[in-house]
């Protein structure tokens, strides 16, 4: 019954309909380009794309914020700067997004003031009931549905086992270890900053 319940609260992570990339680029050199890039080569669902500098990313229509989004969205995968993350929570919250993958660094890793921020953070999501991975993390991957949600390109399949990593680094290091070997992942989580999820 637990197991059951834990599955449907984490559905949305692991089997997303829909992910919307807010902070995607065109600039091969930001978090924002390399995160979409690798969503778009795996991942069947629907793909959105949220930045109001520009009309068009990577070849999809830019959405000036996620709330412009026409159709739902369950996973919202943030890149941009620390600081524009609460507004960003609370329009993923009145869009009625389910879950959250924060990439974005500048939080409590970075001393009291960034941990006041991720806290901020974290009582928007909850009161919109966003569960989230992160921030400060290199992203997760769901082979249910293909989706690497990762900050770089990283060479993953499907498997048997499941990783939880706190450490990017670590975590990217394993999952191209065992990628050598033949070995996959059914489920790989960078939990980063632990603000929510651990």
């Amino acid at each position: 019954m637990k197991t059951d319940m834990l599955r449907e609260e984490f559905k949305s992570l692991f089997e997303p309909k829909s992910v919307a990339v807010i902070g995607a680029s065109n600039n091969v050199t930001k978090w924002g380009y390399s995160t979409l890039n690798s969503i778009l080569q795996m991942y069947k669902g629907k793909t959105y794309a949220v930045n109001h500098k520009v009309p068009e990313v990577l070849g999809l229509p830019a959405y000036d914020t996620i709330k412009d989004v026409p159709g739902p969205v369950e996973l919202a995968v943030i890149v941009v700067p620390a600081e524009v993350v609460p507004s960003v929570m609370k329009d993923c919250v009145e869009k009625g997004v389910k879950a959250s993958v924060i990439i974005s660094a500048g939080f409590a890793e970075t001393g009291p003031e960034g941990k006041a921020l991720q806290d901020e953070v974290l009582r928007i999501a909850r009161q919109g009931g966003i569960r989230l991975v992160g921030p400060n993390c290199m992203g997760m991957w769901s082979a249910a549905v293909n989706l690497p949600a990762f900050m770089f390109p990283m060479t993953i399949m499907d498997g048997p086992l499941a990783l939880v990593s706190q450490g990017g680094n670590i975590g990217a290091a394993l999952v191209a270890d065992a990628y050598s070997r033949g070995i996959g992942f059914r489920q790989y989580v960078s939990c980063g900053c632990t603000a929510d999820i651990q």
